[in-house]
């Protein structure tokens, strides 16, 4: 039996830094996880990039919410 692992991940206007965060738990050696992505309300491009991401990797959940 594997372990699921759950990764929670806040994001507040980090369109500069999301995509590289993103590569870089995507690189890992492990694949039974879910990565939930929290957009706080940003107010940069940070929504569109995880929308764009979450396309190909079904095991993205985004929550969006007001700041």
């Amino acid at each position: 039996m594997t372990e699921l692992v759950s990764i929670i991940m806040p994001c507040y206007n980090c369109e500069q830094t999301i995509e590289d965060t993103l590569k870089s738990i995507y690189e890992k050696n492990f694949t039974d996880f879910y990565l939930y992505c929290i957009n706080d309300g940003s107010t940069d491009k940070t929504a569109n990039i995880l929308e764009s991401y979450a396309k190909n990797k079904p095991n993205i959940v985004i929550h969006h919410k007001q700041n």
